[in-house]
């Protein structure tokens, strides 16, 4: 029962029960909300400024190779394009995906995890590592930042 200006409310299960659904929908909604902005955020063209270390290869296996002034292209078919600083290579291409604060890169049949560090209408920072055929290689832990190319 509720009081609401000299007025008396009487709440059934039925409302509780519409009250709560609402709430944890608005709970959910919110939390799906991060992977959209984060998808529409990262959009666009880029520019890479700084690396853990130079040439960066996110696989380990030479691909997704990154160097200083590398040039990263997200679009919203969910692509990611790596142009190199020597314009006449053809760019490397993979599919992504955002998974709350993750950028997935799909890599031949698995996927490798970056997670946002920061992400703002002008620098994305990520962060990877864990993964590799040795000891060695799986404790590496390699950081990007990038700024957005300003067209």
């Amino acid at each position: 029962m509720a009081i609401f200006q000299d007025r008396v409310f009487t709440l059934t299960n039925e409302d509780v029960k519409s009250i709560l659904t609402l709430y944890v929908l608005t709970v959910l909604l919110t939390g799906c909300d991060k992977t959209n902005r984060n998808s529409n955020l990262i959009e666009g063209n880029w520019m890479v400024s700084e690396l853990s270390s130079y040439p960066l290869m996110i696989t380990n296996y030479n691909d997704a190779k990154l160097d200083k002034n590398s040039r990263v292209t997200f679009d919203d078919k969910n692509q990611m394009q790596i142009f190199l600083t020597n314009a006449t290579e053809a760019p490397e291409v993979f599919d992504y995906r955002i998974q709350d604060n993750k950028l997935i890169l799909l890599y031949s049949d698995y996927g490798i995890p970056l997670t946002i560090k920061k992400l703002s209408d002008f620098e994305l920072e990520m962060e990877t590592g864990g993964f590799g055929n040795t000891d060695t290689e799986r404790k590496i832990i390699k950081n990007l930042k990038l700024n957005r190319i300003r067209q």
